[in-house]
């Protein structure tokens, strides 16, 4: 570790048992600290077999990781063929969907949504759910509603960490949006009303109209900016601020009511015909682990250690993946 600066070298030899966060700029070498963290790490324990997991974002941060293991001297004795060390580098779709693919031999992988089968899914397969829900189903037969949309906003929910076999009811609902404001992720909680006002399955009229103190904001203009005041300002505890608690309650019922009850038998039907997005490579991972079926995430190999490599990129789901490979190791 000749060519590491103290702050580094501090990464890697910090004690075994400690869960660390390494933060710098960009070009601080703080990819290549984690394969000299795995170096550290199986060198104080040489007589036994240590298993790493190294989980990234990008193929393109998969592949350079891959080839420093296979091509750089330095770590040659992180080799499974030359001693007892085992380190792997993964995606987390790649990850879950080796996992998923061994249990599920048949399927149907929706790879974009731009395609036939992501077509055939929303119209077609899930047609029987839709039409019991007045919302969708006029989305749905909207012409002007392109159905990649309803799926990016399926698909959303899932990687915002809701959970179709959990997330039931209302209150649960309510809860989980709530702790999502707490996280500081009303940007992407904004993308997705917005998609759900695009497709007129939340109208922004019916829930103003909702409650009489926002009945008197009959300016159009006005009421635009109160939505995106509503939405990019609720953050943290809202019970000094009566209206926005009532406003983003009145937001989240309507959502529930018009959109959530359809994802949950959408989740449901999807799942039991097989049929895939590449949110699901990951989301199916995480229910299979919740629902208890341990075998799913508890097989071999068993791993000693977990990095995240580009952490700040993690989303609500991902983490919940990445906790559940940690817990069950």
């Amino acid at each position: 570790m000749q060519q590491l600066d103290d702050s580094q070298r501090a990464f890697c030899e910090a004690p075994g048992n400690d869960n660390i966060r390494l933060l710098a700029p960009a070009g601080c070498g703080k990819t290549l600290c984690l394969l000299h963290r795995c170096k550290y790490l199986a060198s104080q324990k040489p007589d036994k077999k240590i298993r790493f997991l190294i989980v990234t974002f990008t193929r393109a941060a998969e592949q350079e990781l891959s080839a420093r293991l296979s091509d750089d001297p330095e770590f040659a004795s992180l080799k499974e063929s030359v001693g007892k060390t085992s380190v792997e580098v993964n995606t987390l779709n790649a990850w879950g969907w080796r996992r998923l693919r061994n249990k599920v031999p048949t399927y149907t992988l929706i790879e974009s949504y731009e395609s036939y089968e992501c077509n055939m899914a929303m119209v077609s397969v899930l047609a029987d759910i839709w039409n019991s829900h007045k919302h969708v189903k006029g989305a749905v037969e909207n012409k002007k509603v392109k159905k990649k949309i309803l799926m990016k906003i399926i698909d959303r929910f899932k990687t915002l960490g809701f959970d179709h076999t959990h997330h039931t009811n209302f209150t649960e609902f309510l809860d989980h949006l709530n702790a999502l404001y707490e996280q500081n992720l009303r940007l992407i909680l904004k993308e997705q009303f917005d998609d759900l006002f695009k497709c007129r399955i939340l109208d922004k009229d019916r829930i103003l109209n909702a409650s009489d103190s926002f009945k008197d904001f009959n300016n159009r203009q006005l009421r635009e900016s109160l939505f995106e005041y509503m939405i990019l300002t609720i953050k943290g505890n809202t019970e000094g601020n009566p209206l926005i608690k009532q406003f983003r309650e009145i937001l989240a019922e309507q959502c529930y009511d018009s959109f959530f009850r359809f994802w949950i038998q959408a989740c449901c039907e999807l799942k039991k015909k097989n049929i895939f997005t590449l949110t699901d490579q990951k989301y199916i991972s995480l229910i299979e682990n919740n629902i208890g079926d341990t075998k799913f995430l508890s097989g071999n190999p068993i791993y000693d250690y977990v990095f995240v490599d580009e952490f700040q990129d993690i989303n609500p789901l991902d983490l919940n993946l990445v906790k559940a490979i940690a817990k069950s190791n």
